[in-house]
């Protein structure tokens, strides 16, 4: 018989939990809470027995959505004011790192003056940041688009991968001849650090694609396209229903999604 498995709540109350991140080191987690005309950051001590909070970074006045903890910084995604912060880990200290209030644009070039409209989902790979674009409000243009952000370069620079602004669709190919609809999670698999890939979940299209980042190659890695519902099967037989969370285990090789509409997560092996 298999070994039973303990379950307990973390000791702390949450208005509303939108997104949770385990640090590199997997000794922390971060828990992206709303509350009423702020966002907070707690920094959960997962080594310790109870689980204590280390600290909480506030987000004042902000809607955030995807958080990535990245080379001791958690960086946040402002889909509605078109921005990307980040907490300091050590101290807790909170600023703008990309992108201005008001300039909702897809802009490529130094840190300083690129653009971001409607970035969502945040993912650390390979060295670099990738930032998902998914639809922005009707004020707008949408954007379908998946960025990067280049530590390595001084100064750091943004650069488009795959995708273009202005155009939704369903589309494999390279590069900017892809086409995304509405990408709203990440995950990453750099295994093999000569082919690190990026996945990427599909809240248009409910497909699940991933990028080759040595090649540029975008594919459709499981799920038929606009079908909306929660099927079991193999590749393209598979249907989702509103996947909007990505986790890829590198221990198994397996793909964890979040299929939102039906309250579900899902196994890719």
């Amino acid at each position: 018989a298999s070994a039973e498995l303990a379950v307990e709540t973390l000791p702390q109350d949450y208005s509303l939990v939108s997104s949770i991140r385990l640090a590199s080191n997997m000794d922390r987690l971060f828990v992206m809470v709303a509350e009423t005309g702020r966002t907070l950051i707690h920094s959960l001590n997962v080594g310790a027995s109870p689980v204590i909070i280390d600290e909480t970074a506030e987000f004042p006045s902000a809607f955030l959505e995807g958080i990535a903890e990245f080379e001791g910084f958690v960086y946040a995604a402002e889909p509605n004011n078109s921005l990307i912060k980040r907490m300091n880990v050590s101290t807790g200290d909170v600023e703008l790192f990309a992108g201005v209030l008001g300039e909702n644009n897809v802009a490529d070039g130094p840190i300083s003056v690129a653009r971001f409209r409607s970035p969502y989902a945040l993912v650390g790979c390979a060295g670099d940041l990738y930032v998902a674009e998914s639809a922005g409000s009707a004020s707008v243009l949408e954007s379908h688009v998946i960025r990067k952000i280049d530590f390595s370069q001084d100064p750091t620079v943004v650069t488009t991968i795959a995708g273009f602004a202005t155009s939704a669709g369903h589309v494999d190919g390279f590069g900017l001849q892809a086409r995304f609809d509405r990408p709203e999670s990440l995950a990453c698999d750099e295994r093999d650090p000569n082919h690190p890939i990026l996945y990427v979940a599909e809240r248009g299209t409910q497909v699940i694609r991933q990028i080759e980042l040595s090649s540029g190659r975008v594919s459709t890695l499981v799920g038929i396209s606009y079908q909306g519902a929660t099927i079991d099967g193999v590749g393209t037989e598979a249907g989702f229903n509103n996947p909007q969370g990505l986790l890829f285990d590198p221990s198994r090789g397996d793909l964890y999604v979040v299929d939102s509409n039906e309250n579900a997560v899902r196994r890719i092996q």
